[in-house]
C-alpha cells in the first residue's frame, strides 16, 4: 500500500497575535529594567551628595550634635535635585536645637563659639524675633537663628 503524500514542507509557526504579545511583553520588560536603572543611579546619587556634603559642611565644630550642651533635636542635609542638575551647588547640613534657658544668653554663647573657630562676621542682628547671626569662612556661610525656642544653624 502506498502512502499518502503530505506536504513536506509543513510550517510550524507561532500564530502572528502570540509572536505580537512575546514581543511586546518583552519590549516592556526591556521599558521596566531602564527605568529601574535610573532610579537606582538617581538614590545612589542623592545619597553619595548627601554624604559629600555632609562630610564638607558638618566637620566644623559649630555643626558638632553636641554644641554647647544643647539638646538636638534633628539634622537635614539638602543638596540639588540629581535629574536635570549634574553638578551640585549650594549644598546645605541644617541642625536644629532646642533652646532651653535665656535665649539671648545661648545666642551669645553661640555667636562667641563660632568667632573662636574664625567664623568672620557678616551680619548679627541682636534685635527682636529672631535672633540671627551670619558669618564666613573657607567660602562657606554659616546662619544661626533662634526663635521660639528652637536654634537653626545652617552652613552652605
Amino acid at each position: 500500500m502506498a502512502r499518502p503524500l503530505q506536504a513536506s514542507s509543513q510550517v510550524s509557526s507561532r500564530p502572528l497575535r502570540k509572536c505580537v504579545l512575546i514581543w511586546l511583553r518583552n519590549i516592556l520588560l526591556a521599558i521596566f529594567s531602564v527605568i529601574l536603572l535610573v532610579m537606582m543611579f538617581v538614590g545612589v546619587e542623592t545619597w553619595r551628595r548627601q554624604q559629600s556634603a555632609l562630610s564638607i559642611l558638618g566637620n566644623d565644630p559649630i555643626m558638632s550634635k553636641q554644641l554647647l550642651n544643647l539638646k538636638f533635636i534633628k539634622q537635614e542635609v539638602k543638596v540639588d535635585p540629581v535629574l536635570l542638575n549634574w553638578k551640585p551647588t549650594s549644598p546645605e547640613v541644617i541642625n536644629y536645637f532646642e533652646a532651653d534657658g535665656d535665649q539671648r544668653a545661648i545666642f551669645d554663647r553661640l555667636v562667641k563659639f563660632a568667632q573662636e573657630n574664625g567664623w568672620k562676621d557678616r551680619t548679627i542682628d541682636m534685635e527682636g524675633e529672631p535672633l540671627y547671626f551670619s558669618a564666613s569662612k573657607n567660602q562657606t556661610t554659616i546662619k544661626i537663628y533662634i526663635q521660639d525656642n528652637k536654634i537653626t544653624i545652617q552652613r552652605s
